[in-house]
């Protein structure tokens, strides 16, 4: 187990922030996305949070730091039009909007990391406007009474549309949180990323709860 953790940067506590490593490599061994994906279900069935009550301090940091390593993940199993990057150099950047502090959280575990020869920076969305220069945007349930003018904001620029509110995926976002038996889970609604040019694993796919365009939810 430790060295699925290693792979995918989760902490086992002690409060440091756990390394994380290039997706591509490993001590110097490409890493197959299926052997990853194998691993990341691994950690995800031990995701258990343990808290009595939403408005718990400590409960609220573990959920942010699973979705902080969620969001890492997430950028390793999708792939995006060359459009999405003004350089071939240019760094995946995750934007945060709606929860200044959680971009903190995103910062630390993100720190140093790369996808596909990228860097991956994080950034806080102080304007809706901002959001059309990320790959992925994290909407707060804090912003969500926003959420039709964000949708309306990014068009259909190739933007990874990450939410964590009731009904966000069905609405037009692509990948949405929830959590079920003190787990984080997400649910993905793959026609919404296919309209923005983005492509999502199937092996990514095959770990969420899927919604369609009918707005129903297919249980994995």
């Amino acid at each position: 187990m430790n060295r699925l953790i290693a792979i995918f940067g989760i902490g086992t506590g002690g409060g440091k922030r756990p390394a994380i490593r290039n997706s591509s490599r490993r001590d110097g061994r490409k890493i197959g996305l299926s052997v990853a994906l194998l691993a990341w279900a691994a950690i995800m069935s031990l995701n258990t949070m343990g808290y009595a009550a939403p408005a718990d301090e400590a409960a609220m940091s573990k959920e942010y730091q699973v979705k902080a390593v969620f969001l890492f993940n997430f950028a390793m199993f999708v792939e995006w039009p060359a459009s999405a990057f003004a350089e071939v150099s240019s760094p995946i950047r995750i934007g945060i909007l709606g929860a200044d502090s959680f971009a903190k959280t995103v910062e630390r575990y993100i720190e140093g990391g790369t996808v596909r020869d990228r860097k991956l920076v994080a950034v806080v969305c102080h304007r809706i406007e901002d959001a059309k220069d990320c790959q992925i945007l994290f909407v707060s349930r804090t912003a969500q009474a926003r959420i039709a003018e964000i949708l309306a904001a990014c068009g259909s620029a190739p933007v990874l549309l990450v939410g964590e509110s009731e009904g966000f995926a069905a609405r037009g976002g692509v990948i949405n949180f929830f959590i079920k038996d003190n787990k984080v889970k997400f649910e993905i609604y793959p026609d919404a990323a296919q309209r923005r040019g983005i492509r999502i694993s199937s092996e990514l796919l095959k770990l969420a709860r899927i919604v369609n365009s009918e707005n129903e939810k297919e249980h994995p």
